[in-house]
């Protein structure tokens, strides 16, 4: 086949030809280019180990020795290169217990997950699909190489990565690969947490993140918090935001996003988005210009801009008046720190310490009811008149 590769990768390739070694291009980039799309990286095989490959390339880092990877720089391009190889005996459902380099491609391939996964380019240009990938990307169907039930036993993350590419490319998981997931699917409780989570944000990222609902119909990731309650379509049409995306999961399957977040052990940022985005959801908020102003003063203008594109989209009521709103509003004075006044001001007029947070919050409310107070003169004088109806505020 016709293969149009990035200067790197020729470089790369006639290299390793050059010292007698054969080479291919595997995985995800074939699966790529099969579908007329330019692929994110290029994985290489080979039939050598990663010390010869160090030797022939000035600039390599080892980030995978242990199963065999090597990475080489090309004008700053990285290009993974592993040894071909077969895999152990697995005992933990994730990892093999050790990695025999394999003496040719087929040997390789065959250990792959699935079939649009399991297929490779000789330096020839020849494509070598030992598992019909080509014809299942023709049909959009996910398939797993071989038995299904011994690729799920071997790395119980490829369900999770089953569901993953069925989102991303809109294809539909093949009946006896799909039921196997699901009946073998108790055995992501072995995975980390850190793994599902990464597998789960790139489903909700992808073009049809709905397409999961049957691993949680059955139950699978219960044990996270997550179950189904309403269909996820909607989240496809969110864009393409973790928050928003994340916080709609939660919204739609009705769980807990501090017990979700725990227990997939996210990232702090995360917990607070989704936390905010879901109580908001669920509680509701004044919508008039005064309240959106607090909003965004104690949260941030681009987490209420995502609140309002997310309540916007999948609850029943219509706010999309509301961010014409927020552009209005965005450049007005809405933090304390945007005040023409500031604590030494305060504690100039005797204020004693304790109070000067109660009264810079004061005028901050002010100011979001008439951005036109927000003049040094004058918040002195609502300064004087909000501390005459406070006992014992001046010293």
């Amino acid at each position: 086949m016709t293969v149009n590769l990035p200067d790197e990768i020729r470089i790369c390739l006639d290299t390793l030809k050059n010292a007698g070694i054969k080479a291919y291009l595997v995985g995800g980039c074939v699966r790529d280019m099969l579908l007329n799309k330019t692929p994110n990286d290029y994985d290489i095989t080979v039939n050598t180990s990663p010390e010869h490959i160090r030797s022939l390339f000035p600039h390599t880092y080892d980030t995978g020795i242990k199963h065999g990877t090597i990475t080489v720089l090309i004008n700053s391009m990285p290009i993974e290169i592993t040894q071909m190889r077969i895999d152990g005996e697995y005992t933990d459902h994730r990892r093999p217990t050790e990695v025999i380099p394999a003496l040719n491609i087929d040997d390789d391939l065959k250990r792959r997950d699935f079939t649009v996964n399991a297929m490779a380019i000789s330096q020839s240009g020849e494509l070598i699909d030992n598992f019909g990938g080509k014809e299942d990307l023709k049909n959009k169907i996910i398939r797993t190489v071989g038995d299904a039930r011994l690729r799920y036993d071997e790395d119980a993350l490829r369900i999770m990565r089953a569901f993953r590419f069925s989102a991303v490319l809109g294809f539909d998981i093949e009946q006896n690969s799909l039921d196997s997931a699901l009946n073998m699917s108790h055995l992501l409780k072995e995975i980390s947490a850190e793994r599902i989570f990464a597998e789960l944000t790139k489903t909700l990222m992808s073009p049809h993140p709905e397409k999961i609902e049957p691993l949680l119909k059955c139950g699978a990731l219960s044990f996270l918090g997550l179950n189904y309650y309403m269909p996820l379509s909607p989240i496809g049409a969110l864009s393409l935001d973790r928050d928003i995306r994340t916080a709609a999961l939660f919204i739609l399957c009705n769980a807990d996003p501090l017990t979700v977040c725990k227990n997939l052990k996210t990232d702090k940022a995360l917990r607070k988005s989704t936390g905010f985005l879901y109580d908001k959801f669920k509680s509701g908020f004044d919508t008039d210009e005064v309240a959106l102003k607090g909003l965004i003063a104690e949260n941030g203008y681009d987490l209420v801009l995502k609140l309002i594109t997310l309540y916007n989209s999948i609850s029943e009521t219509d706010v999309s008046h509301l961010f014409s709103l927020l552009e209005k509003i965005k450049n007005d004075p809405l933090m304390i720190s945007d005040l023409d006044i500031n604590g030494n001001d305060l504690l100039s007029l005797n204020i004693k310490p304790q109070y000067i947070s109660t009264v810079l919050k004061h005028l901050q409310g002010e100011v979001h009811k008439d951005k036109n107070v927000n003049h040094h003169n004058i918040l002195l004088q609502l300064t004087t008149k909000y501390c005459k109806n406070i006992p014992n505020i001046v010293k």
